[in-house]
């Protein structure tokens, strides 16, 4: 009996040895992982599943896709997917110094709609794209060889972006074979705490609220539209050729963790554009990197990495109308254009059928201490009318005339 007994205290012991070894594991790999960001996508920002992990392998993320062309009756803006969900990494296993295994488990998150049309767009909950069948991952540490790399994950890796020549990964990555997803860290800035984003959202960081809007330079001959888009802040350079030609800058940006500047993951394209066609005629790169600034006037500065473009530029504010088009009853309004100091507004009067009765062109200067655009112009000219377009409360243009003001309603007619 006192055989058995010894036997089973050498076997439970064995047991919380190899228990414990195992807990310290788990430990060492989720420590290593805790507020590392992880995504998975193309790197041109249509589409994009995101991961952040916290303590002890739990993570929660979302998904996204834009099909802006997938239209129907009631949505004439285009389809977007998507989804929040939350999961957990357990059970880690070491295979080699760089690589482990783990299983993995994710479920979307509680009270999503599954399908609701918002302002021209249909919404659709759908499954995160790339951890729809996962069970087990395989995770590789920063130094990981390249030549030790699936050749599926290799696709997603965007090494051809960062650095062609790299023998090791410079990031974490998670591989699900099952999906052939590769997820990367470092698209996101390293060690961001998971619950404490670094200025991806606008409406959540004040800070990045103030680059939120369209800046000229040069006359209007160079324009930058930054927005918000998908979770992100998307600036896009506008460089005017002549001969229907511009060059076209696009970035994801987010701010720098002193909430100093926005700096883009290095996925920006440069290309030239056809101004009739929207043909691309040429792109120039596709891992561009830049940074954004406002200097002590609250002028926007603008330093392309790769390229060194923007050096000298100095852009001003003109306000987020530019592009809008709007309706005030039958009548619509289009921020068309601004150059040389003025705003260029088309206003069509509709009738029947959409015909035409009347059109006119007003021209506008922008106020950038009222946010606010006081514009001249005539449907008859013998009957001029000074107009003041400003923001309500809800982003809404708000057309002035006389002392009346009239809330205009986002227009989805097109050319």
């Amino acid at each position: 009996m006192k055989k058995l007994l010894a036997l089973f205290t050498i076997i439970m012991i064995a047991v919380s040895a190899v228990s414990a070894g195992a807990e310290n594991a788990a430990t060492d790999l989720f420590a290593l992982l805790d507020g590392q960001r992880f995504e998975f996508c193309s790197g041109v920002g249509a589409w994009g599943t995101e991961l952040a992990i916290g303590e002890n392998g739990a993570f929660k993320g979302s998904f996204h896709d834009s099909e802006m062309g997938e239209t129907g009756e009631g949505y004439p803006d285009g389809s977007i997917y998507g989804c929040s969900f939350h999961g957990q990494l357990s059970d880690p296993e070491p295979v080699d110094e760089f690589t482990w295994t783990a299983k993995i488990s994710a479920e979307q998150d509680e009270g999503q709609v599954p399908e609701a049309i918002e302002d021209g767009i249909r919404y659709v909950t759908a499954a995160p794209y790339g951890l729809e069948k996962a069970r087990t991952v395989t995770i590789y540490l920063p130094g990981t060889p390249v030549d030790q790399l699936p050749e599926g994950f290799l696709i997603w890796s965007h090494l051809q972006e960062i650095d062609p020549d790299a023998k090791t990964i410079p990031y974490y990555a998670i591989w699900n074979e099952t999906d052939e997803a590769g997820f990367v860290s470092d698209i996101f800035p390293m060690n961001a705490p998971a619950d404490d984003e670094i200025g991806y959202y606008p409406d959540d960081y004040p800070e990045s609220r103030p680059y939120v809007n369209t800046w000229v330079a040069e006359n209007g001959d160079w324009r930058i539209e930054v927005y918000g888009e998908d979770g992100g802040i998307k600036p896009m350079v506008v460089h005017r050729l002549g001969d229907n030609k511009e060059d076209i800058w696009e970035y994801a940006t987010a701010l720098n963790p002193d909430k100093t500047a926005l700096t883009a993951v290095p996925f920006g394209l440069h290309y030239r554009q056809d101004t009739v066609t929207y043909d691309w005629d040429e792109t120039y790169y596709e891992d561009g990197d830049a940074v954004f600034t406002l200097n002590e006037n609250g002028q926007l500065l603008w330093n392309d990495l790769k390229e060194n473009a923007g050096k000298g530029l100095v852009f001003d504010k003109i306000g987020n109308f530019y592009g809008g088009r709007w309706m005030k009853g039958n009548t619509e309004v289009i921020f068309h254009d601004w150059y040389e100091g003025e705003y260029d507004i088309r206003c069509f009067q509709y009738g029947e059928n959409d015909a035409i009765l009347a059109d006119a062109i007003l021209k506008g200067v922008y106020d950038p201490e009222t946010d606010t655009i006081t514009a001249e112009g005539f449907f008859d000219p013998d009957a001029p009318f000074t107009v003041v377009f400003s923001y309500d409360e809800q982003n809404n243009v708000v057309w002035t005339e006389n002392g009346e003001s009239t809330v205009l309603e986002y227009s989805y007619r097109t050319d």
